[in-house]
């Protein structure tokens, strides 16, 4: 989904009723904090990136919905993981623009919320994907929960 970009709210009326619809027929709703950066957009793009509080309020208001979060950063101190109705939900936090080594983000979020709600993700098309890779393969983790980052938390996700 893509709110901030066709006009809608992710948390009101078509955009809420798009995740319900996802999360009857069984599927995961994908939402992405950005697209680019800023820096490489034209002058008319002037989208500003997707609120956390409103993707926590349309897991709010769709309880039963399962989130995959591309893009974002500043995770650390959202509600995701201090509001205890929140950080059970299905939700993952993909890495493509995330930290293992200058800010640790990445670490962080393991020891806030464990590997169970990070996933792999690269930002393709507009991210090159060796990055990502290089920080799968430097962090400094356990090789099961390098695989469970890596493929088997997206899997689980997916076909539960």
């Amino acid at each position: 989904m893509f709110p901030h970009y066709h006009n809608y709210k992710l948390f009101k009326d078509e955009g809420l009723e798009m995740v319900e619809l996802a999360t009857e027929m069984d599927m995961v709703v994908s939402v992405p904090i950005r697209m680019e950066d800023r820096r490489q957009r034209h002058w008319l793009d002037n989208v500003n990136d997707l609120s956390l509080s409103d993707i926590e309020s349309a897991m709010r208001a769709c309880p039963e919905a399962s989130f995959i979060i591309l893009s974002g950063r500043g995770f650390e101190g959202s509600s995701l993981f201090r509001d205890e109705s929140l950080k059970n939900k299905k939700f993952l936090i993909d890495i493509s623009r995330l930290s293992v080594v200058l800010q640790r983000e990445i670490p962080k979020l393991i020891e806030l919320a464990g590997i169970s709600k990070i996933a792999f993700g690269t930002g393709i098309p507009f991210n090159y994907p060796n990055p990502a890779l290089l920080k799968a393969q430097i962090l400094d983790v356990a090789e099961q929960d390098k695989e469970s980052l890596l493929w088997r938390n997206a899997l689980e996700m997916i076909c539960n």
